[in-house]
């Protein structure tokens, strides 16, 4: 919980967040949706709380919106067409944000309460809760000029109109990859292409799953080549965009127990994103009988792992370039108790709060699960970082040893020789790497050492912990040294590690 992985198969705890906005937008109020404004002269951030849509003043600071509201309760999402970005709720008409007022001019013959849109092929496609199983599309972007006049037009004629997949199949999210729109139903996802026939735009559907399909669909994102979304777990289309074999692929296998309960209206909550500078997917989720979403369960491409944070109240995230080409990531509070704005991976502590943090390694047998061993000593590697480590060992699931270091101080950072052996002999680990006890007071290297006193046993794990505010700490390795009985009584084999 609340750990990350760094360089060559290392962990640590996790960063933290800050306020980006340091005053409610709308005090008790959680944010209702995130988003950016971009164009050639502004590069602005907005949100919207208690149907009031906000723009941030770069100062901590909100500055309200005029021109429209929006539900007061429902989550609110957005595609930028052009210089318009278009909101879509649910529950209200469609309406656009210009850059100065929201607007509903030149918006003709849109559907009732759209839900859900994507700016794909220079025009926007959108959904509706009124007629739910299908999918609605605008004119375009006028070519010449690149304005967006035409957008908000949906009149039935050769470039506007609307197709669906037949009844049952009821939309609820959309994603784009290459030449091709995905668009994600409840019970299944189909693959289309526009086509141009005899001077009437067409659209061409491919069925990728008539089984799986998409219950959140605030889940629904790119990830490099991919596309991840959430339905009774997560999972993604397996880079089918330029396939013929089409597939999806359940890439949550192993943390899938925790989308188990989950009710729908839960599931449809979820809120997720892809940090390319993290190279991250994060998904907000709600847990048990919290009334706003809690956790973040995160899987990184690089490590090929899961992730699970707590404390993270996210209703929606952003992923934001400044105009210094630097990026940040930001998400809205869904907890009406703290409705404000924050950057995540940020500090070393939750908007002044402490990061409880721990990991479990998994048990390990050293591949000899029916033997009795004793377990004699432990070495542990840190990283260069500052912080205290409450090290446990459990033995067949129990904790037979605790011990507290500390790694390095606020001026000084862990950074020793390491392990490496000169021969046979581990250099760094017996010369580097004194004994150390619960009083240990300072870890001016690499490596710690702490002997046991003969624990027994078949199996053992690692634990890590740490939930002091300001304080992060790395572990690189851990090692274990043992000997093991043969099947003959009293008969001692040779010392091991593992």
């Amino acid at each position: 919980m609340n750990v990350d992985f760094s360089g060559i198969g290392s962990i640590r705890k996790r960063t933290g967040f800050q306020k980006l906005t340091t005053s409610e937008p709308n005090a008790d109020d959680h944010i209702q949706g995130l988003f950016s404004y971009i164009t050639s002269t502004v590069n602005d951030i907005l949100y919207i709380a208690d149907g009031t849509l906000y723009k941030y003043n770069g100062s901590g600071g909100s500055t309200a919106i005029t021109g429209g509201t929006f539900s007061t309760s429902a989550d609110v999402n957005a595609a930028q067409v052009a210089d318009r970005l278009y909101f879509f709720d649910g529950v209200t008409a469609l309406s656009y944000y210009n850059g100065t007022a929201i607007s509903t001019t030149g918006v003709t013959g849109a559907p009732t309460y759209p839900a859900q849109g994507i700016f794909f092929n220079q025009r926007q496609y959108i959904n509706s809760t009124a007629n739910k199983d299908r999918v609605y599309y605008a004119q375009k972007i006028v070519a010449a000029s690149g304005a967006s006049t035409n957008t908000g037009t949906f009149t039935t004629g050769t470039d506007a109109g609307f197709f669906g997949f037949g009844q049952g199949y009821e939309v609820v999210g959309f994603a784009k990859q290459s030449s091709y729109l995905y668009i994600f139903c409840k019970t299944g996802i189909f693959r289309v292409e526009p086509v141009v026939n005899s001077g009437t735009l067409e659209h061409t559907s491919v069925t990728i799953s008539n089984s799986i399909g998409c219950r959140a669909p605030r889940s629904i994102d790119n990830v490099g080549n991919d596309v991840y979304f959430l339905d009774s777990t997560i999972y993604s289309l397996g880079e089918v965009a330029n396939f013929t074999s089409l597939r999806t692929t359940n890439v949550s296998a192993k943390v899938a127990n925790i989308f188990t309960g989950m009710s729908q209206a839960d599931i449809a909550k979820a809120a997720a994103i892809y940090s390319t500078e993290h190279e991250a997917y994060l998904l907000a989720i709600k847990v048990g009988s919290s009334a706003y979403n809690d956790r973040v369960i995160g899987f990184s491409l690089a490590y090929k792992s899961w992730l699970l944070w707590d404390s993270l109240h996210v209703n929606s995230w952003l992923e934001f370039i400044d105009s210094s080409s630097v990026k940040h990531l930001y998400f809205g509070s869904d907890n009406d108790d703290s409705a404000y704005v924050y950057e995540a991976y940020q500090t070393t502590n939750d908007d002044g709060a402490a990061i409880n943090a721990y990991y479990y390694t998994k048990e390990f047998d050293s591949k000899t699960f029916d033997t009795e061993k004793i377990y004699q000593m432990w070495s542990v590697q840190f990283g260069g970082v500052y912080g205290e480590v409450t090290i446990s060992l459990l033995v067949e699931g129990v904790v037979v040893d605790t011990v507290t270091l500390t790694s390095g101080s606020s001026t000084a950072y862990a950074d020793g020789l390491g392990s490496l052996p000169i021969g046979t002999f581990p250099f760094g680990l017996e010369y580097n790497s004194p004994d150390v006890s619960s009083t240990d007071a300072g870890i001016n290297n690499d490596w710690r050492r702490h002997d046991l006193n003969g624990q027994e046993g078949t199996t053992f794990q690692f634990k890590f912990s740490n939930a002091v505010v300001g304080q992060s700490f790395e572990i690189k390795q851990a090692l274990v040294r043992y000997i093991d009985f043969s099947d003959r009584p009293y008969k001692v084999l040779a010392s091991r590690e593992v």
